[in-house]
């Protein structure tokens, strides 16, 4: 899921918000046509205010001066901006998707996981739709930690990642929830199918060595999984089950 927080742009509610937010989501090239052609008619109509005021028809030659003039002007002026404007928003862009982003795994990291199941949660419960939550965690990650090292230890925490990633949909969020917890948001997902998920994810990471450098590592999860009950009021309660049950496992 793609959502990224508006920080470094204006409000959306004030006119420098809407403005930018146009522009940028024109693209450099068409926002500058689109300026010229306002700069360009906004010309006209201020020549033709003007004669109207004096009880006069303009010539050819100032409507031909009120047109080329912005036609030569604003490409000079605003095309810098209009590339400076789309460059500080891939910038910022780049460093709100970071913000998101665990760095070891390429998973999302805990603070978006718990923003996005909330935002999910809360959903859920309007519509009364299916959402499970699924943990896994890597078993005696310790142990692997002291006995092989931290390059052994952070591929174990990449295969793991990469085979949530790959059994996944488009819709569900996997995250790296803390150590070497990961967490999956599943919406429309019920606790059958929840069920199915964590064990087949916790199955595939047994069934092969990870590989790193320096060998091979036999890796283990603990999965468990909760769904959604009629009686959760709170996001909380459902990752408290979810926690338990991959525990007890």
């Amino acid at each position: 899921m793609d959502v990224l927080h508006d920080t470094a742009r204006p409000a959306q509610g004030s006119g420098l918000g809407q403005v930018a937010d146009t522009l940028m989501h024109l693209g450099p090239r068409r926002g500058l046509l689109l300026a010229t052609a306002f700069a360009v008619l906004l010309s006209l109509a201020l020549t033709l205010a003007a004669y109207v005021v004096v009880g006069r028809l303009p010539g050819v030659a100032p409507l031909l001066i009120a047109a080329l003039a912005p036609l030569i002007v604003i490409p000079l002026c605003v095309a810098p901006f209009l590339r400076l404007l789309h460059t500080l928003e891939s910038m910022r862009m780049e460093l709100a998707r970071l913000s998101q982003i665990d760095e070891t795994t390429h998973t999302y990291n805990r603070r978006f996981f718990l923003q996005m199941a909330q935002r999910e949660f809360d959903r859920a419960r309007r519509y009364h739709h299916p959402l499970a939550i699924v943990m896994l965690e890597i078993e005696d990650f310790a142990a692997i930690v002291a006995r092989h090292g931290h390059v052994a230890s952070d591929a174990v925490l990449r295969r793991m990642a990469g085979i949530a990633l790959g059994s996944t949909r488009t819709l569900d969020v996997v995250a790296r929830f803390e150590g070497a917890r990961f967490a999956l948001l599943l919406p429309e997902t019920d606790g059958a199918a929840a069920d199915l998920v964590a064990t087949r994810l916790a199955h595939e990471l047994a069934g092969d060595p990870v590989q790193w450098t320096g060998g091979e590592i036999i890796a283990s999860a603990r999965s468990g999984s909760a769904q959604l009950q009629p009686e959760d009021e709170a996001l909380d309660s459902v990752l408290r089950r979810a926690e338990l049950a991959q525990r007890r496992h």
